[in-house]
């Protein structure tokens, strides 16, 4: 079965004229619509070129808005009459109508159709910020829909009967898409809404037909009843977190930092309020008893926003103080004869008479509160004391103990007052086993990491071999019941076959060092070590001598032309604690330099564990080897409080720059360091 199809091209079969009245749009002029369809019906007017002429005046089409112009006419007035043609000229189709003068389009009537809000969130104190519209159909006295910019003071007059609920004016009328289609709406000012209902009325000039709707504002989410509850333990001179939980009138758990703010609450000492913990993404309500030196009882109150008050009493107790020391940590107490080991700080773990480890640092010396760690031991043949090495009294101190003979010691150390008088039950004791060559069943070499080239960098500044980049050789004595002692580089030789790599001896007791050595003139950029033709690596060999019998061990390593890069970045906890940082904006700005000074006292190395310096201003990089490198920082997950105001510059340069930033709003800063990147959640907070 065959069927055919005539398919005829789109041609002009109808002009209309859309009124009988031409509306007065200037003091000689007049308009009135019109529309051009095709042979399937369909409207072709804005692609549709035709020609219009009037009984008086000049006539034109607009036809991109399906509209005729009537200008230079001589005062028209509201009944005068007159004639328009328009024709098509190529298809020959025409139409006339005659015209009467009619007054300009007005304002008549208004319909208020709902409340709208493009993400369907319920308008209520907690959603004030979000923008609300009330959608608006209007229509002129011929019965024409209006369009927005229709709408103003001069055509209708806005009112709201409650402003503290929403404000409503009528130059807030706005043309948004809903549904894809543009509609008339008046915006609401809900910035500062309260609780209750409005009626926005809407009044038109010209007919004075009033348009009304009730806007009712739900009551936000508000903390109504609060549970307090006692810590496990409130000790003075400390911050104490008390649990609670909050509640809202129907029920559900409040935890947003906003609404629990709004409780009031005090205390009879030291401070309390609610802190947000950007780190665990919780709000903590924190005692700060910093200033209570004694124990005592604090009367915590809070009064919720519903006027509940809840009293809590809190038992303060003494002071923390050291009262025992549990152990060693970090160090190797095995020594050889005639070897150093040494105790500080950082090594020694105290508990208070709460059996919460009690850091000593900053609290050593001979100043009332303050404390002193003495070790003793029962002679002085094993191991003996480095001459004034056996008291720690300040923070940089070391007790430092000497292997003396062969044999096993045992070391007590015991917390002293500020006085030097002993804290009963606070000793605690371990053994040290000193060995003697002898002992030794076997040797073994640590393994050598990869050794940096840095000849050629050398050479090239012009400043000779640096020695920078070196590698230590470690070399072990292990015991018949494998255990490892460190052997001192007295008791062992090394030397290197390996062209172009030098021994440097030990320096001051030090260990031996193995290091890549340059060659030539500055600007030649010559190394001495061999590599295979377009290798960027080369094997390196180490021949470790024990002096006492003559014994030798081989360690080989590999020497790389890798150039530095940054490796591990480790921030000061003062500034970025477990990956989150506060900043403080100025004038509600934050600048790159206020990001990079993040990198105060971080710990940066490359990757041969060099260290590698940042400059907090600008994030630029200096390598051990003089070598540089720049810094960005990308911006990236910025979360706002309230209505979204904020600008970002320059993202994702060393000059990123943020303004607009409010006190609790967070963003994630992405550290690029020369390729190595290190993100950070910061907390924007205030002076």
């Amino acid at each position: 079965m065959t069927g055919t199809v005539k398919v005829e091209n789109e041609k002009v079969a109808k002009i209309e004229i859309a009124s009988d009245l031409a509306v007065l749009t200037g003091t000689s002029s007049v308009s009135v619509g019109y529309k051009v369809y095709n042979q399937y019906g369909e409207d072709i007017t804005a692609k549709t070129t035709i020609t219009a002429t009037s009984s008086s005046g000049s006539a034109s089409a607009e036809a991109a808005k399906g509209i005729v112009n009537i200008t230079g006419l001589t005062n028209p007035k509201a009944g005068d009459k007159l004639s328009l043609t328009l024709v098509h000229g190529e298809t020959a189709t025409a139409t006339s109508k005659v015209l009467t003068v009619s007054d300009a389009s007005k304002v008549s009537e208004v319909t208020i159709e709902g409340l709208y809000n493009a993400d369907k969130k319920e308008l209520s104190e907690d959603t004030r910020d979000a923008d609300f519209y009330l959608l608006i159909n209007a229509k002129d006295q011929y019965g024409n829909e209006l369009k927005a910019s229709d709408l103003n003071a001069s055509s209708v007059v806005v009112n709201s009967s409650n402003p503290l609920v929403a404000k409503a004016t009528a130059s807030d009328f706005k043309e948004i898409t809903v549904d894809g289609k543009k509609r008339i709406a008046l915006k609401l000012d809900t910035s500062t809404a309260k609780a209750g209902k409005t009626t926005v009325s809407i009044i038109s000039l010209a007919s004075a037909k009033v348009a009304q709707y009730e806007v009712e504002v739900k009551e936000g989410s508000k903390v109504d009843n609060l549970v307090l509850s006692q810590p496990e333990l409130a000790v003075a001179k400390e911050k104490v977190v008390l649990p609670f939980e909050a509640y809202d009138k129907q029920g559900n758990k409040v935890d947003k930092y906003e609404l629990l703010n709004a409780v009031n609450i005090s205390s009879t000492a030291g401070s309390v309020k609610f802190v947000k913990d950007a780190k665990a993404n919780t709000t903590n309500l924190v005692l700060d008893l910093t200033a209570v030196n004694n124990p005592t009882k604090v009367t915590v109150t809070a009064i919720t926003p519903t006027q509940k008050v809840v009293n809590l009493v809190v038992d303060v107790k003494e002071a923390a103080k050291p009262v025992y020391i549990a152990g060693v940590k970090d160090v190797t107490t095995n020594v050889e004869e005639g070897q150093n080991f040494e105790l500080g700080l950082s090594n020694i773990v105290v508990k208070d008479q709460y059996e919460r480890e009690f850091p000593l640092t900053n609290k050593v010396g001979t100043s009332a509160d303050n404390y002193q760690v003495k070790a003793t031991i029962p002679s002085n043949t094993v191991l003996d004391f480095v001459p004034s090495k056996d008291t720690i009294k300040a923070n940089a101190d070391k007790i430092v103990l000497k292997g003396k003979a062969k044999g096993t010691e045992t070391v007590t150390l015991t917390l002293l007052d500020n006085e030097g008088n002993p804290i009963p039950g606070s000793e605690y004791n371990f053994a040290s086993r000193v060995s003697a060559a002898d002992e030794y069943v076997s040797y073994e070499v640590k393994a050598i990491d990869p050794l940096y080239d840095d000849s050629k960098v050398d050479i090239n500044s012009g400043q000779g071999d640096t020695d920078t980049y070196v590698r230590d050789v470690v070399v072990y004595g292990v015991l018949a019941n494998g255990q490892k002692v460190v052997l001192p580089s007295s008791a062992y030789t090394v030397t290197s076959p390996t062209k172009g790599i030098e021994v440097i001896p030990p320096q001051s007791g030090g260990s031996y060092k193995l290091n890549v050595k340059g060659a030539g003139n500055a600007g030649e950029g010559k190394s001495l070590v061999q590599y295979a033709k377009d290798a960027t690596e080369a094997k390196g060999t180490a021949v470790i001598t024990i002096n006492a019998n003559g014994k030798q061990l081989t360690q080989e390593f590999t020497i790389t032309q890798a150039k530095p890069q940054v490796a591990s970045v480790k921030f000061d906890k003062a500034n970025v604690d477990d990956g989150v940082a506060n900043v403080q904006h100025s004038s509600n700005s934050i600048s790159a330099a206020d990001l990079f000074a993040l990198v105060n006292g971080a710990t940066v190395e490359d990757q041969y564990g060099e260290t590698v310096e940042i400059d907090p201003g600008n994030g630029a990089i200096t390598f051990a080897d003089k070598t540089t490198a720049s810094s960005s920082i990308l911006v990236t997950d910025y979360t706002s409080v309230g209505t979204a105001n904020h600008t970002i510059t320059g993202n994702g340069t060393a000059s990123v720059a943020i303004s607009g930033a409010d006190e609790y709003e967070t963003f994630k800063a992405t550290f690029n360091f020369g390729g190595y990147q290190v993100p950070v959640k910061v907390v924007v907070v205030d002076k």
